[in-house]
């Protein structure tokens, strides 16, 4: 089975090799304490790769590491005839960068994910909702909780961290999503 990458990382990835082509010295502290310490030789893609996501408030390492261990997880649930469809991530740039808006928007202004997104006109189908992809939307917003009204979000893959903050799956599209809990090893 090919490698499925989240969302998050391909996102980062597709930054990183912008950032590369057209060097921008980062603005975060985090990101521009990384740069200084690099700029003593040439910037090389996986330089900018950690620089992007420590503009983003998370670790590229953290996100490249869940996205094998999620590959991993997929594949031995369909190889042992768990699921009988393979898991498959939807991205482009700017669907992405769209549905990071309807995120940010839901969880800055306590409103159901499912109504801004379709306000919008923006599918959550066949999407990761990473713990990475948590992450950095807590550190853009911090949100005590969110709410899944309405979401259309079929053949998703959410991580616990996901649904356990979530107040309301009421008329939600859930169909043939997939649940998961990660540790620092393993997905169950």
């Amino acid at each position: 089975m090919k490698h499925v990458e989240s969302q998050l990382h391909q996102h980062i990835r597709y930054l990183a090799k912008q950032r590369s082509a057209l060097p921008i010295r980062p603005t975060s502290p985090a990101a521009l304490s990384l740069y200084k310490r690099q700029t003593a030789g040439e910037l090389k893609l996986n330089h900018w790769l950690q620089i992007t996501a420590r503009e983003m408030g998370i670790g590229y390492n953290g996100v490249s590491k869940e996205s094998k261990v999620c590959a991993a997880y997929y594949e031995k649930n369909l190889s042992n005839g768990a699921w009988d469809q393979p898991v498959r991530l939807l991205y482009t740039p700017q669907l992405f960068e769209a549905q990071l808006k309807v995120l940010v928007e839901a969880a800055d202004k306590c409103h159901p994910i499912g109504i801004v997104a379709r306000k919008r006109g923006v599918s959550f189908e066949q999407f990761h909702f990473s713990q990475e992809l948590y992450n950095h939307l807590y550190t853009v917003v911090e949100f005590d909780c969110l709410s899944f009204e309405g979401l259309h979000a079929p053949n998703s893959v959410f991580n616990s961290a996901w649904a356990e903050s979530a107040t309301n799956f009421m008329g939600a599209n859930l169909e043939r999503c997939r649940f998961m809990h990660m540790d620092d090893l393993y997905s169950t």
